[in-house]
């Protein structure tokens, strides 16, 4: 698993340092159901979309789109690892504190998601294809809000497109990501 990670977050890392567009690169860690999955992830997020809203005291509605390649591993016997390629669309709700280095945020979003199979230990898919939802909350810090620290809740299912969805879940997740602008 970590070589496998490592080799993506080299190839995603080299992508963004010579890709304008991209805004950071994202690494996370996470375990979660069913049978005490465990999962890394590696990622590319956007995150200066047009149409942001600036309200009240230091307080700003946006979107981003995060994309990510993750490997999900379970203790169950039998198709107990899997890998995902997900992207989607999230809102984002942050406050910017006078002289402070932290802004804190809450966000979340649902996308696509393809898996290399359609069950993750005793977890019944119904497909290769479903749903991520991940809901969280984190803060920017560093000087120029370079840095990027999170904890989300990540679930992945079929919203019963499929007689099958049990679905899989990180129950929590931590993320750092390091923002190129």
């Amino acid at each position: 698993m970590l070589k496998r990670l490592l080799t993506s977050t080299i190839l995603l890392t080299a992508i963004a340092s010579s890709t304008y567009a991209i805004d950071a690169v994202t690494l996370s860690y996470g375990q979660g159901t069913p049978e005490n999955v465990r999962t890394g992830l590696v990622g590319v997020q956007w995150t200066n979309w047009p149409g942001s809203y600036s309200f009240g005291d230091g307080w700003k509605v946006s979107g981003l789109a995060d994309v990510q390649v993750g490997y999900w591993n379970g203790n169950a016997g039998s198709n107990n690892s899997l890998m995902t390629f997900a992207g989607m669309p999230m809102v984002r709700l942050q406050k910017t504190l006078p002289s402070s280095n932290l802004i804190p945020y809450v966000d979340g979003g649902i996308g696509l998601g393809f898996y290399t199979q359609d069950q993750l230990g005793p977890n019944q898919l119904g497909s290769s294809w479903g749903f991520e939802n991940k809901v969280g909350t984190g803060f920017l810090f560093g000087n120029n809000h370079q840095y990027d620290l999170s904890y989300h809740y990540v679930y992945f299912g079929n919203y019963g497109l499929y007689s099958k969805n049990d679905g899989f879940a990180a129950d929590w997740m931590l993320t750092f990501a390091y923002h190129f602008d």
